[in-house]
């Protein structure tokens, strides 16, 4: 069975920390964290709403977890020998992908713009959405 857990960005404190565990969402829609401590205690911390991905369940081929979010370049067989393409993993009916959309160059020459991500050892994670806007932005 996978571990079902989710990172989001703190809004106390040091603002680029990452916070890691259970999520809540209580009553008045507030995002918070439950991050269990190295000393066993949990920290609750609460969260910027629109940074929380879930835990894919998945590393990557460096032993990275990987996040709804996340973007990871992709070293496929069909391409030439140290040739790459980047994507951000998606939650989409029912399973991860790897969304090639903003990378219009590949998905425009008639390639595939997703693909279904379980993790095969080719992903690498560079970045996510969050801290790396300009790797989707640039790309769009």
């Amino acid at each position: 069975m996978r571990e079902i857990k989710f990172r989001g960005k703190a809004t106390q404190g040091d603002f680029s920390r990452w916070v890691y565990g259970s999520l809540l969402i209580d009553y008045a829609g507030t995002c918070q964290m439950w991050e269990k401590q190295k000393s066993g205690d949990l920290f609750n911390c609460i969260v910027i709403p629109s940074t929380i991905g879930q835990y894919t369940g998945l590393k990557d081929r460096n032993g990275v977890e990987i996040y709804e979010g996340d973007v990871v370049r992709w070293f496929n067989s069909d391409l030439k020998k140290g040739e790459f393409i980047d994507g951000v993993v998606i939650f989409e009916h029912g399973r991860y992908v790897v969304d090639f959309k903003a990378w219009h160059d590949y998905a425009s020459n008639g390639s595939i713009d997703k693909v279904h991500f379980n993790g095969n050892p080719k992903f690498e994670v560079i970045g996510n959405v969050h801290d790396n806007p300009e790797m989707v932005e640039v790309n769009a």
